[in-house]
């Protein structure tokens, strides 16, 4: 307050003087001294009371040797914007591939769960194979967020996975089987007619990352939750990145 007494003096002295160039350098010095005392924005601080919880989470793979460096980084919460800023620019140039982005928003104490994958379908393996099963390629995530007590952090229960199809490929399965002679009486095992059969079907080769733990996280805070070579593009890793904010 002294400091904006003895600049406004000087102003009201230079103008009643006429004084003009040294009234506005007085006020610009005035001006510079409000910007300098203006608080920083603040960060995000704490899950507000029926605040509703957001997790994103990205799937990347990329080369081995720009995965080690980052992942490093991604693990130091002072470094984990600047490597997942980064990571963006690695997507945008193609030298890293953006496997899946779910996001799902939901309330304290709630299940939430996202899915981005294709069905497959194909032939049960028996002998005769019988029926069909069906498996799920993609990107899925499932959350429970609890709040807690001191308000300033969140439990995040996490399923996340990443299932690749990497190709089809052919089982083959074998077996005899026995038949009894069309003869009403025939109970004689010494009679039975043996054919021998063999089966071939079609079925997936797929990989799968995945990550079940439960984890803290602050307001606004990343994380690296899951690392994992996949086998294929070949020596590729696959990072899970998840970000937690209230909403």
């Amino acid at each position: 307050m002294k400091t904006r007494g003895t600049i406004s003096g000087t102003i009201g002295a230079a103008l009643l003087r006429g004084c003009r160039p040294l009234a506005m350098l007085a006020l610009a010095g005035l001006c510079a001294s409000c910007r300098h005392t203006q608080p920083a924005a603040a960060a995000p601080s704490g899950f507000p009371p029926g605040s509703q919880i957001e997790c994103d989470l990205q799937v990347v793979s990329l080369p081995e040797a720009l995965a080690t460096p980052l992942a490093e980084s991604l693990r130091d919460p002072q470094r984990v914007e600047g490597a997942f800023n980064e990571l963006q620019k690695h997507i945008a140039a193609k030298r890293a591939i953006l496997v899946g982005w779910p996001i799902l928003t939901t309330k304290n104490g709630d299940r939430a769960v996202a899915q981005q994958d294709d069905e497959l379908r194909f032939r049960k393996e028996g002998t005769p194979p019988s029926g069909f099963e069906t498996e799920k390629a993609g990107v899925s995530l499932m959350i429970s967020p609890e709040i807690a007590d001191d308000g300033e952090h969140a439990y995040i229960g996490i399923d996340a996975r990443s299932v690749r199809m990497l190709e089809w490929t052919k089982v083959t399965s074998e077996s005899d089987f026995f038949t009894i002679p069309d003869v009403p009486d025939q109970k004689d095992v010494s009679e039975w007619e043996t054919e021998h059969r063999r089966y071939t079907i079609d079925q997936p080769r797929l990989s799968k990352h995945e990550v079940k733990d439960t984890v803290i996280f602050r307001n606004g805070e990343r994380k690296l939750i899951g690392v994992s070579k996949v086998p294929k593009p070949e020596g590729h890793v696959e990072l899970f990145i998840l970000h937690v904010e209230a909403r």
